[in-house]
């Protein structure tokens, strides 16, 4: 055995690193020895929809990515959707200065409008309906 698991920590521990870490006070008190099996079994990628946790015995497992919660998808929504504001203005910023001093061409006012339209639909989207969401798409 080389490795040691902390439940606590979800991480994995090299037992020749022990002396460093209970140098520096980082050791963790829930440290258990685990065989090498279970070491290559667990510290690589999780399966698709799984991540590492720790069972009634403090041992590694795989288990199922929990579901988010209507909040967690509405609080990501509505970071989607102030993102994509941003980057409108971020786009617009300078045709829509052009367009005050009377100074944009044709070419460029076409793609404004097409940039605006898209942010109105951006902005009528409710996040109470997260994860259902039909994002409108960018202009090209």
């Amino acid at each position: 055995m080389s490795y040691f698991y902390s439940e606590k920590e979800n991480a994995f521990f090299p037992i020749e690193l022990k002396e460093i870490y209970m140098i520096s006070k980082s050791w963790p008190n829930d440290a258990i020895a685990i065989s090498d099996d279970i070491f290559k079994k667990y510290s690589g990628s999780p399966p698709a929809g799984k991540i590492r946790k720790a069972d009634n015995k403090g041992l590694p497992y795989w288990e199922n990515i929990p579901k988010l919660t209507k909040d967690e998808y509405k609080a990501i929504a509505e970071t989607e959707k102030a993102s994509r504001i941003s980057e409108v203005n971020n786009i617009t910023q300078a045709w829509q200065t052009q367009l005050m001093l009377g100074i944009i061409n044709d070419s460029d006012k076409a793609k404004l409008i097409e940039w605006m339209q898209y942010i109105q639909h951006v902005q009528a989207i409710d996040t109470n309906i997260a994860p259902d969401i039909n994002w409108p798409v960018k202009p090209t």
